[in-house]
């Protein structure tokens, strides 16, 4: 009733459906996190399919349901990475404890229950200049820090800056969000 099989060809018919079952990448256009904080940060793309000198937009909203006044840390010297060809990542804000250098950090103040709304943008000429030739799927990551009280960290009240960072790092809260992706084509 039941024919016999060679196990080799069994193996291999198991191995080629367990292959074709993984699918392909779902092209993730939009990416949301609510914090213990009670925090929603929420990055999308408009367009995940670009052109090899087009810019990448990548937008950004943070809505405050906590039950007080938050702060976007910015760090103003960062700035986007390429891990190889496959990642873009915008950094969250890291603090450099080492050295004297200056503490070169903004705030954005968002209120209970309010909104703040941006996007970072990657011009063509900062890409790896082999991605313009070839075709490829960026993997695009993006790094936030926010803290909840910035008494003491206004730059201009220290005449050393260690200080300022030292209380910067004791309260920063940070966090990524991706993998949202982008198909790019050569022209």
């Amino acid at each position: 009733m039941f024919k016999k099989f060679p196990a080799a060809l069994i193996l291999s018919w198991l191995l080629a459906v367990s292959a074709g079952a993984q699918g392909h990448a779902a092209g993730v256009k939009r990416v949301e996190a609510l914090t213990a904080d009670g925090i929603i940060f929420t990055v999308w793309v408009e367009r995940q399919e670009i052109k090899s000198g087009d810019a990448i937009v990548v937008n950004y909203k943070v809505k405050n349901r906590s039950g007080r006044a938050i702060y976007l840390v910015r760090d103003n010297t960062s700035d986007v990475v390429f891990e190889g060809d496959e990642s873009i990542i915008f950094p969250k804000p890291l603090v450099s404890l080492g050295g004297h250098e200056p503490c070169d950090y903004n705030f954005i103040r968002v209120a209970h229950g309010k909104s703040y709304q941006s996007h970072f943008k990657v011009s063509a000429d900062k890409y790896p200049k082999d991605a313009l030739h070839a075709q490829h799927t960026w993997d695009v990551r993006v790094g936030f820090g926010y803290v909840l009280d910035i008494r003491g960290l206004r730059v201009e009240e220290f005449d050393d800056h260690a200080p300022c960072k030292m209380l910067l790092d004791s309260r920063l809260k940070t966090l990524t969000l991706g993998s949202l992706s982008v198909n790019m084509t050569p022209h």
